[in-house]
């Protein structure tokens, strides 16, 4: 199974979800599955709606990972529409008090102090954030 996240940077910081399943707290960058039918681009178009509530406008492929079993595919992405805040897609239907969601910007400078996930992509961030922030 593909999934895909974006990678949004903007002022120093990158554009997480905070989340809390299970009794474990960690970050991670919005996004989801691939479902049948669609691009990468539109899975990830359609998942920065429902996970943070803006329009993204997709650019190149930064990192492939395995993760949890599952091939990710990480790509750059800019916000063109709306405001970061919670979204309405099913994950927010889903949550209770061991499992949550929250749309945070963590500073860039700060990355290791949080357990972002997947650990690989936190040290890319942190370490080229120039090629981040370029125009894609």
């Amino acid at each position: 199974m593909l999934r895909v996240r974006a990678v949004i940077v903007n002022n120093g910081r990158v554009l997480t979800l905070e989340r809390h399943k299970q009794g474990d707290h960690f970050w991670c960058f919005p996004g989801g599955e691939i479902e049948k039918g669609e691009s990468a681009k539109e899975a990830l178009e359609r998942e920065c709606l429902e996970e943070v509530n803006v329009g993204i406008t997709v650019g190149k492929k930064i990192h492939r990972q395995d993760f949890e079993g599952q091939q990710v595919d990480f790509y750059l992405g800019r916000i063109v529409k709306g405001k970061v805040s919670r979204g309405s897609g099913p994950e927010y239907l889903q949550q209770d008090r061991t499992n949550s969601y929250r749309p945070v910007w963590l500073p860039i400078k700060d990355l290791d102090k949080y357990d972002l996930r997947p650990n690989g992509l936190r040290d890319k961030v942190h370490t080229n954030t120039d090629a981040y922030t370029k125009k894609i």
